[in-house]
């Protein structure tokens, strides 16, 4: 239930933040996009700080010497996964538009961004219990298809929200704020079914159901909006 909390907060800022950014990238500057993000952050933290509670599972912690917590958290695990995901971001970012993809640059961060990751890996292991992703999380097999599932059916969610606002905009020559409303309905929606079921969850009802569901819908959604994209590109609909 606290996950569908933290889930409805996102989709209450996905359903926003087209709306605020198209009306910001409309009316004043796409950079207000970014600005925004200082005075809620800075209101985040003034909330927090007076109010955060550390856990009692963390209290036994304290007595742990400052080498220890340290280590505990990560720091050269956290640079290596950052390293090497940067890496990632900028090869597919940068190649086939600014370089050709079979240019020394871009087959480079690939190769750094194996070669770290790799690293990355090793050195988990090596840290055992205390390392950010402990082998005995990732050697269950409830976890392990999960994560899966979340990496496959998020690629697909995220996806549509990212080209669905460029197709409504490049193809349908709508506005930014416009694009922004479009999108809304797609969002609010799954918003109100993650409430829903975690509201079954909690009372025993197995997951696999709704998983599969819940891709079928994603899979029916794509082909219903690639159908009538193309039928409305065959019509010469604008």
């Amino acid at each position: 239930m606290y996950a569908s909390y933290l889930g409805m907060v996102y989709g209450i800022a996905s359903v926003l933040g087209p709306l605020i950014g198209g009306g910001f990238t409309t009316n004043v500057t796409w950079r207000w996009s970014f600005y925004i993000n200082l005075p809620l952050g800075a209101l985040a933290i003034a909330g927090l700080m007076p109010f955060f509670r550390s856990p009692q599972a963390a209290a036994k912690l304290e007595s742990l010497p400052q080498k220890e917590k340290l280590k505990r958290m990560d720091p050269i695990g956290t640079t290596l996964l950052i390293g090497s995901i940067s890496s990632l971001l900028l090869a597919l970012q940068l190649g086939g538009q600014t370089y050709p993809w079979p240019s020394a640059r871009i087959i480079a961060l690939i190769v750094v961004f194996v070669a770290i990751l790799i690293i990355w890996v090793c050195w988990q292991a090596y840290l055992g219990p205390v390392a950010t992703i402990p082998k005995t999380v990732v050697g269950q097999r409830s976890m392990a298809f999960a994560s899966w599932y979340s990496f496959a059916q998020g690629g697909v969610n995220f996806g549509a929200l990212y080209y669905a606002p460029l197709w409504f905009q490049a193809v349908r020559g709508d506005s930014p704020l416009k694009s922004g409303l479009d999108i809304v309905s797609f969002v609010a929606g799954q918003t109100v079914v993650l409430l829903l079921l975690a509201y079954y969850l909690t009372r025993g009802v197995y997951s696999a159901p709704f998983m599969i569901a819940c891709v079928a819908a994603d899979a029916w959604w794509l082909l219903l909006a690639f159908g009538l994209a193309s039928l409305i590109g065959t019509m010469g609909v604008e």
